[in-house]
């Protein structure tokens, strides 16, 4: 095919993908919604009850599939009116039914988002109303955050799977009748037909699992219709949604492979091919975070470049008598045209695949450890074994007999489809660690003088601290108390800490900047009516 008639049939294809990435990913947003703020804020000790629940995170969350519960230290519910709908996507707003309600004491807000990209988060935070000292660390880990099914979890995972089977079984169907026009093509139509089926019953099923992860409802809100509206009404649910349309689409496709040898067959196959593609990188996490258009674009070539790969090698094999037959003739017209333009798909895969984990992974931490990292890197194994098979399998489909060659493209299938399973896995996970907001609470006394002091959420970075001083005898407040941090062990002195008054007793300071993990030590001097100071000491552990 020479490069100008090339051109004047790609260049259409791609200029869909680009204005497609364009038009659907123009607006970034983050993998991970980490809580940004909330008010009250995590390990806030309040003189009075709040009147609702804000919380804002640092990235967009679907607000139609949030929950946000309000809970007392012994786990007892507090009613909560319904989210108020904000014109700020990131923010969750929750009033408290009944603010005089609320007595001293400690309480836990618990809340369940899902992002753009369909990922459930989970967490939850402490605060307090009333100055007597208490452990808000022990309350949480009483109550807990909301609890997730690690089924469903694996359930979508498994349904992305059999979604990305099912459009390699239609691609590589498609590519194998472009190919083979004139032939008999029915094991490649009947891959079509399995791929159509697998297409559009995992599409779904991943709704309704999608339904049951955001509600929290297990396995038993799978059939919950309700909550398939909701999933519907998100931007990953949309694109599952036009998934289906486009599938049905594709199935007119199928039924239409008498018309193979057409040009306009082979556009109509490309254009869908093409959109079905886009529909994953919506659903997941392509078309989110840095350069959102990009990473459409990306994904799917990527996603088109593996389907077409091991979709064209699996209908090889299941119509081997008709391609791969010794003697046949159809194995130089097509089984080695097939194997022959492995490599180029390869190619494709690899070089997008590393531009996506640039665009995506900010740092090379990000392959330690995290279950993101190993993903990326059992997909860069798989890779680097079906390029020495493809190796192996363009010189045996010269010098070799079939049998050799049938058996390469079977190993390649089986590689493929562990590739296709990281790729499924990895929309699953974010490739930043999600970030808990929990304070930790240290005690002292002396001379009948006793501090609480609460820092959250303990960690590098900025913290919060409040102080509550309780006089043992005496009724009367604190008139004054000075608060300083220092790690000795590594040479840094006493940082002193601006404490500002935040009712009787109660001293707060905002945005205290700690910039290295380790056990602190703190010193508060507490000034009492009397006249007398009390210097007390303390040690608290930030983590990094």
């Amino acid at each position: 095919m020479s490069v100008a008639r090339a051109a004047r049939r790609f260049v259409p294809v791609l200029a869909v993908v680009l204005g497609l990435c364009g038009a659907l990913g123009a607006t970034a947003a983050s993998a991970h919604a980490d809580l940004a703020d909330a008010s009250p804020r995590a390990g806030a000790v309040l003189e009075g009850p709040p009147t609702e629940i804000v919380l804002d995170f640092d990235a967009a969350v679907e607000q139609g599939l949030a929950q946000v519960e309000l809970l007392r230290a012994s786990g007892e519910p507090v009613a909560l009116d319904a989210l108020v709908d904000t014109p700020d996507d990131s923010q969750l707003v929750a009033p408290v039914h009944a603010p005089e309600d609320l007595g001293a004491g400690v309480y836990v807000v618990r809340y369940r988002v899902t992002t753009v990209d369909s990922h459930v988060q989970q967490d939850a935070f402490t605060f307090q109303i009333g100055r007597a000292a208490a452990d808000q660390q022990q309350v949480l880990a009483q109550v807990g955050a909301p609890g997730s099914s690690v089924g469903l979890g694996w359930l979508a995972g498994v349904l992305r799977v059999l979604a990305f089977v099912g459009l390699a079984l239609l691609l590589g169907s498609w590519f194998v009748t472009a190919l083979d026009a004139g032939a008999r093509r029915s094991p490649a139509d009947a891959a079509g037909w399995v791929g159509i089926a697998l297409l559009a019953v995992s599409t779904v099923l991943l709704i309704a699992a999608h339904g049951a992860q955001s509600s929290g409802g297990g396995f038993g809100a799978l059939g919950d219709v309700s909550a398939w509206g909701d999933v519907v009404g998100a931007r990953f649910g949309t694109a599952l949604v036009v998934r289906l349309v486009l599938v049905a689409l594709a199935a007119l496709v199928v039924g239409g492979t008498s018309l193979a040898g057409r040009a306009a067959w082979r556009m109509s196959a490309a254009l869908v091919a093409v959109c079905v593609a886009v529909t994953f990188g919506l659903a997941g996490l392509a078309g989110v975070d840095r350069l959102p258009a990009l990473g459409l674009l990306l994904d799917a070539v990527h996603l088109l470049s593996s389907a077409l790969w091991v979709g064209a090698v699996l209908v090889l094999l299941v119509g081997r008598r008709q391609w791969l037959a010794a003697g046949s003739e159809g194995r130089s017209a097509v089984a080695t045209r097939v194997v022959r333009s492995l490599p180029w798909w390869l190619a494709v895969l690899v070089v997008t695949g590393v531009l996506q984990t640039w665009r995506v992974v900010r740092q090379a931490s990000a392959f330690g450890g995290s279950a993101y990292g190993n993903l990326l890197i059992g997909k860069a194994v798989a890779c680097a074994v079906i390029a020495l098979v493809l190796v192996v399998g363009w010189s045996a489909s010269r010098r070799t007999g079939v049998a050799v060659v049938s058996r390469l493209l079977a190993a390649q299938v089986v590689v493929g489809v562990v590739a296709l399973g990281c790729s499924a896995a990895l929309v699953a996970h974010s490739p930043d660690a999600p970030v808990r907001i929990v304070p930790a609470t240290v005690s002292a006394s002396e001379g009948g003088v006793g501090v609480s002091i609460t820092v959250t959420p303990a960690r590098v970075g900025s913290n919060d601290f409040h102080v509550l001083v309780e006089q043992q005898g005496s009724v009367t407040p604190s008139a004054d108390a000075r608060l300083s941090i220092s790690r000795p062990d590594v040479g840094i002195g006493e940082v002193s800490v601006t404490l500002a008054p935040d009712g009787p007793d109660h001293y707060s300071a905002f945005g205290v900047r700690i910039p290295t993990a380790g056990t602190w030590q703190v010193v508060i001097e507490v000034d009492s009516a009397d006249g007398t100071t009390t210097t007390l000491t303390s040690s608290v552990r930030i983590a990094g």
